[in-house]
């Protein structure tokens, strides 16, 4: 935007805007969206891993494991004592996935953090045919999904202990409940429709809550 500046008979002028002083303020050239487009689920599973937790939980945990489907925004949360963990957890959904929908993943996108390149983990992808997508070291925008998500699963968090009046090492519980209750709410980003609806063509029963 133009700078005004008062001059001598009180009135204002214009100055064009200082390029010098835009780009010597500039970081980072603006992330374009995504061209990857999903129009079914398993498609792209992205992934990451939360933690340490300040605290230890009341049974040990100190990390999470976030898998979100791109298609539907469906959510599976695994607590973890420790990031090695992580790749055992993946097979679980893996598994869970091939058992239950009869389906693969087909694109698995994480940062470059050591639980996801290990030998053993880009062997089992390579096995079972699953590309691996590597954001750039440095560029948590690449993986903005994920982070986008822990944004949202800790504020509620945080907002359901202080609701609750409950002490912090019950955060696990609190952010399983929430990954559980995000999964069965309308969102824009799925035309208010709930992940749950858009993975299993149902909509969940509220009754129980």
């Amino acid at each position: 935007m133009a700078k005004q500046i008062p001059d001598l008979a009180g009135s204002y002028s214009s100055l064009d805007t200082c390029v010098s002083c835009n780009v010597s303020k500039s970081h980072k050239l603006p992330f374009l969206h995504s061209s990857f487009v999903c129009n079914k689920p398993f498609q792209l599973i992205h992934s990451d891993v939360w933690g340490p937790a300040p605290i230890a939980s009341m049974n040990g945990f100190f990390y999470y494991a976030i898998f979100i489907d791109e298609f539907t925004k469906f959510s599976w949360l695994y607590l973890l004592t420790s990031k090695n963990e992580t790749f055992t957890k993946f097979k679980q959904l893996h598994n869970m996935i091939k058992n239950k929908f009869g389906s693969s993943i087909q694109t698995f996108r994480s940062d470059g953090g050591g639980e996801f390149n290990s030998t053993e983990f880009r062997q089992y992808l390579l096995n079972n045919g699953i590309t691996h997508q590597v954001s750039c070291p440095h560029t948590p925008e690449h993986n903005g999904t994920t982070e986008r998500k822990h944004r949202h699963l800790l504020e509620t968090t945080r907002t359901l202990l202080h609701a609750a009046a409950l002490p912090p090492n019950l955060w696990a519980d609190a952010v399983s409940t929430e990954n559980y209750l995000i999964n069965r709410l309308p969102s824009s980003a799925t035309s208010n429709q709930t992940p749950c609806y858009r993975l299993h063509g149902t909509e969940a029963s509220y009754a129980h809550l």
